[in-house]
């Protein structure tokens, strides 16, 4: 039998993705945080952050400040150029005539349509229906 975590352990790790535009990869000591946000009212544009928190001693933490690095930066080494080319490749593909809607992936972000479900029942309206 495999070994499971209590049950409050693993429904803890989903709360992290509960905001569907705020993603958190978490590490021991440190965590790598994504936000996209709205560019005005431009559909075709977003402001997408990249943080990267890290735990330190007391009194050795390092003063720090928010850095504009353009998406082509050599900097952002190799991970981060395939999610911006992803993240284009699913806005086009987004506006094609076969594109029904989002869907959230039913193991993934089965947090977030738990969410959305308690919300509409709170509000008594929205509820999630089935996917076509």
């Amino acid at each position: 039998m495999a070994h499971r975590r209590p049950r409050a352990r693993r429904e803890e790790r989903h709360r992290l993705a509960d905001l569907p535009n705020f993603q958190i990869g978490h590490a021991l000591n440190n965590m790598l945080c994504y936000a996209a946000r709205p560019h005005g009212y431009d559909p075709d544009k977003c402001v997408f952050e990249v943080a990267v928190y890290e735990l330190y001693p007391p009194g050795e933490e390092p003063h720090t400040e928010w850095v504009y690095t353009p998406a082509d930066d050599p900097d952002w080494r190799t991970v981060l150029p395939q999610d911006f080319t992803n993240m284009a490749a699913v806005q086009q593909g987004m506006k094609t005539r076969g594109f029904t809607g989002p869907k959230p992936n039913p193991y993934r972000e089965r947090s977030v349509v738990n969410l959305h479900h308690n919300l509409a029942s709170y509000m008594g309206t929205g509820a999630p229906s089935e996917p076509a």
